[in-house]
């Protein structure tokens, strides 16, 4: 009997099309929501990257993806929190501060009228024997990107977030 009316409705459905209300599954409508969704958030941050986040859009710019950079990494919390605020370019050193009207001055207390993180790694007389071990580690890994602390932030290793903490744990900066 059951053939029977198998056979039956697959008759029909050849002369007649298909009849009858099929429900999606919900998993089906999940992935085109999620999908959707993605979608929409990545066009949102490209559009958001041309008026505030310039840097980090052009520097660290990834292909959308649901794990973060740090995704199956080692790191501590510490490391990882520095990297995000080094790479955002949104940490407590004058240049960065001044841009949030948080100081009177970009200047850095040495004299240059820039302080930021390039400047207080490979610039800054105040630092520079403290950076010693950092920026022999920048110069031996990534010789192309010589005097730019942020492009090597791009994929950082877990050696190279653990110079960057001791570096602004030696100078007193709490990022």
């Amino acid at each position: 009997m059951g053939n029977e009316v198998a056979d039956k409705a697959a008759k029909e459905a050849c002369k007649d099309g298909a009849k009858g209300f099929f429900r999606t599954p919900f998993p089906d409508l999940q992935i085109q929501a999620v999908d959707k969704a993605r979608i929409r958030f990545q066009a949102y941050l490209n559009d958001k990257a041309l008026s505030t986040s310039t840097q980090y859009h052009l520097l660290y710019n990834p292909a959308p993806s649901a794990k973060p950079w740090y995704y199956k990494s080692a790191l501590n919390r510490s490391e990882i929190v520095l990297i995000n605020r080094l790479r955002s370019n949104h940490y407590n050193l004058n240049y960065s501060l001044f841009r949030k009207n948080m100081v009177q001055s970009p200047a850095c207390v040495c004299g240059d009228p820039r302080q930021d993180l390039n400047h207080i790694v490979f610039y800054c007389p105040l630092t520079r024997i403290k950076a010693r071990s950092l920026v022999r580690y920048l110069n031996r890994a990534f010789p192309s990107h010589a005097r730019n602390a942020f492009l090597p932030l791009a994929k950082p290793s877990h050696k190279l977030c653990r110079l960057f903490l001791s570096f602004f744990k030696s100078i007193g900066i709490s990022v």
